[in-house]
């Protein structure tokens, strides 16, 4: 799977034999774990693993990094879409084929915390502040939806020659 809109997508999943699974000893996610793109067009996506991915394998595109307790997996989710982080995946190593971060660069990444109840603070507030956020942007794109319509409506009333001045739509004021 990929990245999207900070979860993981069940698009473009691979299956694999329990064998291999199990001959794959590395990456086996647990809920919690923070998923993060370290190759290709998409350095620096980052998603929470939620249980319905527990025990999943991932792909060579992805690392995951699984804290310890006194740093909280959800706080890093957000530390690493900060800027500082960022700033970090914006110079990524050119690879013979792909643009990477390596894990060597991933691991040398200081995190700054807090104490783990702040941690959770600020998780509450960013999380809040993020619902707010997507709240707004889907009441603005359905106002631009609904003035878009109103356009092409009074357009196409111009058009077909039923938009004159004694229209009760229009007011004219002067």
């Amino acid at each position: 799977g990929n990245i999207v809109d900070g979860k993981l997508s069940r698009e473009s999943l691979l299956f694999i034999s329990e064998e291999k699974h199990h001959n794959l000893r590395k990456g086996h996610l647990k809920t919690g774990d923070v998923i993060f793109t370290n190759r290709g067009a998409g350095i620096g996506k980052v998603a929470l693993v939620d249980s319905s991915f527990d025990g999943s394998n991932l792909n060579s595109q992805l690392a995951w990094l699984r804290c310890q307790k006194e740093l909280r997996s959800n706080y890093l989710y957000y530390y690493l879409q900060s800027g500082n982080a960022q700033r970090i995946c914006d110079k990524p190593e050119t690879g013979a084929a792909l643009p990477q971060l390596t894990i060597k660069t991933l691991t040398a990444m200081s995190v700054m915390y807090p104490p783990h109840d702040e941690q959770a603070h600020l998780v509450d507030n960013v999380s809040l502040a993020k619902d707010e956020s997507n709240r707004l942007k889907y009441s603005y794109s359905q106002n631009l939806a609904a003035l878009d319509e109103l356009k092409q409506s009074i357009l196409q009333k111009a058009f077909t020659g039923q938009l004159t001045a004694e229209s009760p739509e229009l007011e004219l004021v002067g």
